[in-house]
């Protein structure tokens, strides 16, 4: 499946190679056919750029309110992933030195 950068890029090749010949109002048309084609492509890449966006706004939201309704919880997840780290420093070298 082609990404959207990929159609459009697909459309532009198109284009080119369509209207080499062209004169008059034949390649009037078809400019005006493509700036339709690159409208549409960019209302599009709009679209899906809003969607991300408004995905992540939603996910940092309900990250941020899980934060603040469970502090305790993100403190231990915290104090745990400093342990492990700490540990698995102490087995690398094989030593306690640097506990």
């Amino acid at each position: 499946m082609h990404s959207p950068t990929e159609n459009i890029q697909d459309h532009i090749n198109h284009f080119i190679k369509a209207t080499k010949s062209l004169t008059g109002e034949e390649l009037m048309q078809a400019k005006e056919t493509f700036n339709k084609c690159m409208n549409a492509a960019t209302q599009s890449l709009d679209s899906i750029g809003c969607t991300v966006s408004d995905r992540a706004k939603t996910t940092a939201k309900a990250g941020s309110e899980y934060a603040h309704d469970h502090p305790w919880q993100l403190i231990g997840i915290g104090a745990g992933l400093l342990m492990l780290g700490l540990g698995a420093k102490c087995m690398k070298k094989n030593s306690c030195h640097a506990c």
